[in-house]
């Protein structure tokens, strides 16, 4: 039989049934239903075509323990948040364009204008640079944050630990999709984890409702280590 007319059937804890292929097996999957991590560990495979001999047997799907698992979101600060800052960038551009308007510089304009171009486009790839280099990694166990453009910072806190979420959206905001997503725990080294102004916001936030409902109290899994 063709490997690709093979499938098989994993049924999450939930009980949630989800098909995956053969190169699936032993991989992370991320369950549909309660967005629990998976990995699918042993299976008995189902003809596409024929009938299986036997009843097929479910694959249990374990939730990961030991390994990272992939993340879900990975995002990093909108632009939309660095407006102003690109707005004045241009004002100062148009109004260095000015000189060009004054008598007593025109001899110097195209270096007078020359300068502050240079200096506007320095200051906003710096901006757009920052921006960037800031990310959120966020999977079914934790959240990661990574910011610093030229030193590296990394914090995470796992879900487990979160107290308490909330989802701050002005107007303008919910009409570019961003917002500062504000998290409580108890992690004695991050209390309070800010994401701010995030694209896809309010899927985040619902997801981070989800997950954080769904862990028992207490639940913990083993730490390899913290950056």
């Amino acid at each position: 039989m063709d490997s690709e007319q093979t499938t098989f059937q994993a049924r999450c804890l939930c009980g949630q049934s989800i098909t995956i292929s053969p190169n699936q097996i032993g991989s992370h999957l991320i369950c549909p239903a309660c967005s629990r991590t998976l990995i699918p560990v042993t299976a008995q495979s189902t003809q596409a075509i024929l009938p299986a001999p036997a009843p097929s047997e479910a694959v249990i799907a374990s939730p990961a323990k030991n390994a990272a698992a992939p993340a879900v979101f990975n995002l990093s600060v909108s632009q939309w948040d660095n407006f102003w800052r690109y707005l004045t960038c241009a004002v100062f551009l148009i109004i260095a364009s000015g000189v060009y308007l004054v008598p007593q510089f025109s001899e110097y304009a195209n270096m007078i204008f020359g300068a502050v171009l240079l200096v506007a486009l320095a200051s906003a790839y710096f901006i757009f640079s920052s921006a960037r280099s800031t990310r959120y990694l966020i999977n079914a166990d934790r959240i990661e944050t990574r910011s610093g453009l030229f030193t590296k910072e990394i914090n995470w806190i796992s879900l487990n630990s979160v107290l308490d979420i909330q989802l701050k959206q002005s107007f303008i905001q919910r009409m570019l999709g961003i917002g500062v997503i504000r998290i409580k725990s108890t992690d004695h080294d991050t209390p309070l984890m800010v994401l701010n102004q995030i694209p896809q916001a309010l899927k985040v936030f619902e997801f981070l409702q989800r997950r954080v409902s769904y862990l028992p109290h207490g639940y913990t899994e083993p730490i390899q280590g913290r950056a």
